[in-house]
């Protein structure tokens, strides 16, 4: 297997690790999740992927503050709006439409452009 991961471009890469982390968490093999999880932060530090699934985890062991923390140091830095995203989407589940709008309207991204 190590032959073939070898072989990937990055953004296989970075998706194969994902998507091994995620598999991970969903089969509660907490460990390997840890160790693919910090794989992908070593190897693609300015992703939000790692940020995504440690939020995840935090969600499931039922604490959102934790989660959104997480969420939103990923979003400061990086320039990829799925952590804010994630966030508003958190908050509007936490029935706070009002703070999920102003998440939205402060994601830079998704601003239109004149």
């Amino acid at each position: 297997a190590e032959n073939v991961t070898r072989k990937l471009t990055p953004t296989q890469r970075r998706a194969f690790l994902f998507n091994g982390a995620l598999l991970s968490m969903h089969m509660s093999r907490t460990q390997q999740c840890k160790e693919l999880l910090a794989t992908l932060n070593e190897e693609f530090p300015q992703s939000a992927d790692t940020a995504i699934i440690q939020a995840a985890t935090a969600m499931r062991a039922k604490q959102q503050a934790a989660a959104e923390q997480i969420l939103a140091a990923a979003a400061e830095r990086t320039n990829d709006p799925r952590p804010a995203l994630t966030i508003a989407q958190l908050q509007l589940q936490a029935k706070q439409p009002e703070l999920a709008a102003k998440t939205l309207e402060g994601i830079e991204a998704l601003r239109s452009k004149p």
